[in-house]
C-alpha cells in the first residue's frame, strides 16, 4: 500500500493500535456546526488553517482517494469512514485539545440546501464562482488547496445555482427504524443521503479527494452520527453488527481488518473507546460517565400546532412548517417523529416506521461486551505538542482518475420534483434528486441497486404526500421554486396536484 509509511507517522501521531477496551481519557464532543458558539468556529477555523498548512488537507484527500474502490458500496463503507475522521480529528485536536469535528445536519436543509446557513461566508461558503467555480467566501484557506494540483477550493451546485431537493428527515428516520442488520443499514444510507450531497456541492466533493472540502468532514460526521443512534436503537441487535461484505464480495465481521490501516473494524465500532475519542450532543459517551447515553430531552416551549417527539414539540411552527429550520432543539430525523406518531395511518406506519411508537431508550448498561478478545495495551494520553505536525507526503492520484463530471442522470425517466396526480400538503415532500452517471461509475456502484434504491424513494415520497403528511422541514421548497422563476401553485398545478 503506497500510504503506508504515512499511515506509520499517522499511528505515532496520534497513538493508534491501543487497546480495544480502553477507555478514552479524554472524549471530543461533536456539535451541529449551527450550535457553536463564534468563538468555538473561529477556533475551528484556526486549527484547519494550520492543518492545512502543514499539509494534511492533501494527505488526508490522497489517503481517500488512494482507497476509494475498497470503502464505498460496501460495509466497509463506515468503520472506514469512522476511523477516518478519528485520525483527523485526532490530527487537529494536536493543534488545540478543544477541537471536536461539527457535525451538519443536512436533512433538516433538504428542502432548499443553497439556502443553508452552513453555506453561507458565516460557516464554509457557498457556490463556486465563474470562471473557475472558485469558491470565494467561507473561512480563507479555500483558495489554497495543493491536491491533486494547485487549485481553488470548487463547488458547482447542480441545479442552476441552486440545490435540487435532497432526502428528509423522515425519509433517515425510515432507514433507523426498518434496517435490522449492517448489510441493509449501510446502502439505504450511502445509495441516498451520503451521494446526494456529494452530487449537491459538485466541485470538489465530486471528486475522489472530496476531503479537499470541509463539508465532507462535516457530512460525514453527521453520517457517523447516525450510525451510532442506529447502533444504540437496539444495542444487542445493531451495536456490534458487522455484516455484509467487503469491495471483493467476501463476508467480513469484527475481525475484519480495514483498508490501509490494517486494523480491525471491531476497534471502530465503540465511541470512546480504543482512539474513537468522540461523541455526538445528542448522545454522551459512556466513557465520560457524565452522562448517559439516552436521547437528551431538553425543554421546549409548547406552542399550539407543535409537533411533538422525543424532544418535545416543535417551536415556530406556520402552517405546519418550521420558518426557520436553524432553530431547532436536537436533529431532524428526531425532531420528527411527533409528526408521524400524529400525522399518519397505521398502515403506512408499518410499512414505513415501524417502531415509531416504541418510546425505550437505551443506556451504557445496555451494550452488549465486545465479542473479540481484548489486546494489551496501554491507552494512548492526549499530546497537544505541536512540533513536528508536517503531514507525511500524499501520493498523487492517476491521471486517468482525474476525469470531468458530467451530470448525466442514472434513471430510465427525467427527473419531476413532484409526482403527478399526487395531491398532498400545503407543502408537499419533493422527490429527491436522483444519482449521476458518473457518481455510479466513480464509486463502482451497481446501476441496478442505485435504482432500485432510488425508486424505493419515490414510493416513500408518494406515500408520504398521499397520505397528506406535512413534513415540519418540507417549508423550504417554495423558496426554491420560487427562486427558480415559479410558484409552489404553479409547479403543482402542472403536476396535476
Amino acid at each position: 500500500m503506497k500510504l503506508s509509511s504515512g499511515l506509520v507517522a499517522l499511528a505515532a501521531l496520534v497513538g493508534a493500535g491501543v487497546n480495544a477496551q480502553a477507555v478514552c481519557p479524554s472524549v471530543a464532543l461533536r456539535r451541529e456546526v449551527r450550535s457553536l458558539s463564534p468563538a468555538d468556529w473561529a477556533m475551528t477555523v484556526d486549527v484547519l488553517t494550520r492543518m492545512n498548512a502543514n499539509g494534511w488537507t492533501q494527505w488526508f484527500s490522497s489517503l481517500h482517494q488512494q482507497n476509494f474502490m475498497l470503502i464505498h458500496g460496501n460495509e466497509i463503507f463506515f468503520p472506514f469512514h469512522r476511523r477516518l475522521l478519528a485520525d483527523f480529528e485526532s490530527v487537529a485536536r494536536r493543534f488545540n485539545p478543544r477541537f471536536a469535528i461539527p457535525y451538519w445536519d443536512v436533512t433538516r436543509d433538504y428542502a432548499n440546501m443553497a439556502a443553508s446557513a452552513v453555506l453561507s461566508s458565516r460557516y464554509i461558503g457557498g457556490n463556486g464562482v465563474a470562471p473557475n467555480n472558485c469558491v470565494v467566501n467561507g473561512f480563507p484557506f479555500n483558495a489554497n488547496l495543493t491536491y491533486p494540483n494547485r487549485h481553488c477550493l470548487q463547488r458547482q451546485f447542480n441545479n442552476n445555482g441552486q440545490i435540487y431537493t435532497m432526502y428528509s428527515p423522515e425519509h433517515v428516520l425510515s432507514v433507523l427504524q426498518k434496517a435490522t442488520n449492517m448489510a441493509t443499514f449501510r446502502p439505504k444510507i450511502e445509495l441516498s443521503l451520503h451521494g446526494s450531497l456529494h452530487i449537491s456541492l459538485s466541485g470538489d466533493m465530486i471528486q475522489k479527494w472530496s476531503p479537499n472540502d470541509f463539508a465532507f468532514w462535516m457530512h460525514h460526521a453527521n453520517l457517523d452520527r447516525v450510525w451510532f443512534v442506529w447502533q444504540m436503537r437496539n444495542p444487542a441487535q445493531n451495536f456490534w453488527a458487522a455484516d455484509g461484505k467487503d469491495s471483493q464480495g467476501k463476508p467480513i465481521g469484527l475481525s475484519t481488518r480495514l483498508p490501509a490501516y490494517n486494523t480491525l473494524i471491531g476497534d471502530t465500532m465503540y465511541p470512546g473507546r480504543n482512539g474513537m475519542c468522540f461523541t455526538y450532543d445528542d448522545y454522551v459517551s459512556p466513557a465520560t460517565k457524565r452522562r448517559s447515553l439516552e436521547p437528551r430531552n431538553r425543554k421546549c416551549r409548547h406552542r399550539d400546532g407543535g409537533s411533538g417527539g422525543i424532544l418535545g414539540p416543535l417551536k415556530g411552527l406556520v402552517d405546519g412548517v418550521l420558518a426557520d429550520v436553524n432553530d431547532i432543539v436536537g436533529n431532524s430525523e428526531q425532531a420528527v417523529v411527533g409528526a408521524i406518531a400524529t400525522g399518519m395511518p397505521a398502515h403506512l406506519h408499518d410499512k414505513w416506521f415501524p417502531n415509531i411508537n416504541n418510546t425505550a431508550t437505551y443506556t451504557a448498561n445496555d451494550i452488549p461486551p465486545n465479542p473479540l478478545p481484548p489486546v494489551a495495551g496501554p491507552a494512548a494520553a492526549p499530546d497537544t505538542d505541536t512540533s513536528g505536525l508536517q503531514a507525511p507526503p500524499a501520493v498523487p492520484p492517476c491521471a486517468s482518475e482525474m476525469d470531468k463530471p458530467n451530470d448525466t442522470l442514472a434513471t430510465d425517466e427525467p427527473y419531476v420534483m413532484f409526482d403527478a396526480g399526487v395531491a398532498g400538503p400545503k407543502y408537499p415532500m419533493a422527490n429527491p434528486y436522483p444519482f449521476t452517471k458518473h457518481l455510479i461509475k466513480m464509486h463502482g456502484y451497481s446501476e441496478a441497486e442505485v435504482k432500485a434504491a432510488y425508486a424505493e424513494s419515490l414510493e416513500f415520497t408518494r406515500d408520504m404526500n398521499a397520505a397528506k403528511y406535512q413534513s415540519p422541514f418540507a417549508g423550504g421548497v417554495a423558496s426554491l421554486i420560487s427562486n427558480l422563476g415559479n410558484t409552489v401553485g404553479n409547479v403543482l398545478d402542472s403536476a396535476g396536484l
